[in-house]
């Protein structure tokens, strides 16, 4: 029982300040769980001498649920989807998530002359991702004292759920040309193709230019 010192009056036990540790402990706690997979897998291929392609693919899903209870005898805090002070309640939260990427790669490396080399990538990738969430609490208190489930609620409130989907669509390329295994020049470009820009405006365009120099092989 909710048994505390700190009671409204002589006349009235309930707690006037606080709920009793042990009562809220084993009483008014919460609970998360969650299942998740990973899942990757890679293949090389080899297309010929100079050229050979990769392509990978990767999942992460879960599923999660969070819960919250309020038991009768409790004392009156904001609690709920709409924030009410509730002497007892019940509140769940439930989310799917899943991400997959998949990758595909084309690697090249051959020598122009004897002095010039000659190696990069060129590829792409598919991102998207989905969650769904359900957010939903009883209102009013609990009609059964311990019975902890939305059809438990002295009023019928409706629940808050979301979806979001979301894609990024990216291609990618390298080049690097080395002569005499001294002098180096490489290039980079990459393009993001994302959903949730404007679809007028939606990507991002990244390049790069560097040189370097092996003074151990002048």
């Amino acid at each position: 029982q909710n048994v505390t010192w700190n009671i409204k009056s002589p006349t009235n036990l309930t707690p006037a300040y606080w709920d009793n540790p042990y009562f809220q402990r084993y009483k008014n706690y919460q609970n998360d769980g969650r299942s998740r997979f990973v899942g990757y897998g890679k293949l090389d291929y080899k297309i010929n001498n100079w050229l050979s392609s990769t392509f990978r693919a990767s999942t992460d899903t879960y599923s999660e649920i969070q819960e919250e209870r309020r038991t009768v005898g409790s004392i009156a805090v904001e609690f709920g989807i709409n924030r009410l002070d509730e002497t007892s309640g019940y509140q769940r939260f439930n989310r799917n998530y899943s991400e997959n990427n998949f990758d595909i790669l084309f690697n090249f490396k051959r020598n122009i002359s004897e002095d010039i080399s000659f190696n990069g990538l060129v590829g792409g990738t598919i991102n998207r991702i989905n969650v769904n969430t359900i957010l939903a609490s009883t209102q009013g208190g609990l009609v059964i004292p311990g019975i902890y489930s939305l059809q438990n609620s002295n009023i019928a409130v409706r629940p808050v759920d979301s979806e979001s989907n979301q894609g990024i669509n990216s291609y990618y390329g390298q080049v690097s040309f080395g002569y005499k295994n001294l002098v180096y020049l490489d290039g980079t470009v990459r393009r993001d193709a994302y959903s949730t820009l404007p679809k007028e405006n939606n990507a991002v365009v990244y390049p790069s230019v560097s040189s370097s120099l092996i003074f151990s092989n002048l």
